[in-house]
């Protein structure tokens, strides 16, 4: 018997297992995982809204956030590993942002004049 085109686009690959939905594209979508993954409660949070809890994977925190759930506290430890990598990156680019202004502050150069493009503080035209 053959897919239908929804039976096949729904389906994970081999490697892969169906793990409840997630957001792409404005749509929900299957949420595949490798089947070799252990743990996979270690990318799980706690969210709440009106009393209401839910587990949910951290990939669609953001989403639900928008909804106007909000994240258990003590639960932002729990995040996965591509959660953790994204938080490590936005943090090192803060603290460089930071580390260029102040440079610039103490050659005398206002925050206002500092070029963006550039790593190192210097003047724009």
């Amino acid at each position: 018997m053959s897919k239908t085109f929804k039976e096949f686009a729904e389906a994970c690959w081999d490697s892969h297992k169906q793990v409840g939905t997630k957001m792409k594209g404005g749509k929900r979508v299957p949420n595949c995982v490798p089947k070799n993954e252990d743990n996979l409660e270690e990318k799980k949070v706690r969210i709440t809204k009106n009393g209401k809890e839910l587990l949910v994977w951290d990939a669609e925190l953001r989403t639900y956030q928008q909804m106007g759930w909000t994240l258990v506290e003590g639960e932002i430890n729990e995040l996965g590993p591509a959660a953790m990598k994204r938080l490590a990156r936005k943090r090192a680019y803060a603290a460089k942002t930071m580390a260029k202004y102040g440079q610039a502050a103490k050659m005398g150069i206002p925050a206002s004049k500092v070029n963006q493009r550039k790593n190192t503080p210097t003047r724009t035209k």
